[in-house]
């Protein structure tokens, strides 16, 4: 073989490889294409589907609160009075949460406390109120609630047993 037998033949196979490889990369391109139209068309049936059932439970809403004013109505076309709990019921009913208020009210605690160990009423009044004002408000009625102007008093002590 000749150098220019050789160059030529050299040539000829990278062409030919380029060629190949470039056909190859088109190809494994169009794959990764096709792949990703497969998967937007699956995710545009997700949506379409998300829609009509979105669709579906605003049409469902629509009706619930028609005909709660309809109920409401009760042949009247002037004036409805609505309760909150008759609003928080229909927002129920549509799944939205009800409306709430902050309300605030009095206490009385009466309670007969026994087995306090001490020396005389004094001290069992000293020891039940000292209790009494280290109660700990855990929250359990709210994050906002607060207790104040909290008054208490100990009467009637008695001794169970000497």
């Amino acid at each position: 073989m000749t150098e220019s037998t050789i160059k030529l033949t050299l040539n000829e196979n990278i062409s030919e490889f380029v060629k190949n490889n470039a056909e190859s990369d088109v190809v494994a391109r169009m794959v990764q294409l096709e792949q990703r139209v497969n998967e937007l068309e699956t995710v545009q049936i997700d949506i379409r589907q998300r829609l009509e059932t979105q669709y579906g439970r605003m049409q469902n809403l629509r009706q619930t609160v028609r005909n709660f004013f309809v109920e409401e109505l009760n042949g009247s076309t002037d004036i409805i009075e609505l309760s909150m709990s008759d609003i928080n019921n229909l927002l129920n009913c549509i799944e939205t949460d009800p409306i709430i208020f902050t309300w605030s009210c009095s206490i009385t605690v009466t309670g007969v406390i026994t087995g306090i160990r001490a020396n005389n009423e004094d001290d069992v009044r000293d020891k039940v109120l000292e209790a009494i004002s280290e109660l700990n408000f855990d929250g359990s009625l709210g994050d906002y609630a607060e207790m104040e102007n909290l008054s208490y008093d100990v009467f009637d002590v008695e001794i169970e047993n000497g």
